[in-house]
């Protein structure tokens, strides 16, 4: 699920600066064939951040506290392909103030990757959250 972007500008005003704070909304709902894990999202969140230059070195080098509230996961029930949509809110606190986005990340797995639905459902739902984060990265790199 993590990232793998090169490193930002040096004029980006989020360049080594934020810190996750808060992980909301990650869990298993009834229906949902594979669970989002607050550990597993905090973990590759992380990493992406760290990859793409905008992860602080500490606590004490942050700028900015970054909210995550994970706020609807749609997966389907039974299909041979599979697509699975994440919605998450980003809310970025810096002593100026909060700004808060509406990221949507979409997964996709077919059913020639994978014959047994679980493993197909889990993937989509990986890349999901992996084109969420991307989507995310994009904005803030775009945010002035």
């Amino acid at each position: 699920m993590t990232v793998n972007q090169a490193s930002m500008t040096s004029n980006s005003k989020y360049k080594n600066s934020l810190m996750v704070r808060t992980i909301s909304g990650a869990r298993v709902t009834p229906g949902m064939l594979t669970e989002v894990r607050e550990d597993q999202i905090r973990l590759s969140l992380n990493k992406s951040l760290l990859n793409s230059g905008m992860l602080a070195k500490s606590n004490e080098h942050k700028k900015y506290d970054l909210d995550v509230e994970i706020v609807g996961v749609t997966q389907p029930s039974i299909s041979a392909d599979v697509e699975v949509t994440v919605n998450v809110y980003y809310t970025i606190t810096g002593a100026t103030g909060k700004k808060r986005f509406l990221i949507i990340g979409n997964g996709y797995a077919a059913f020639t990757e994978y014959l047994i639905a679980g493993p197909r459902v889990r993937f989509a739902t990986e890349r999901a959250i992996q084109n969420n984060f991307k989507n995310l990265i994009t904005e803030l790199e775009l945010d002035k």
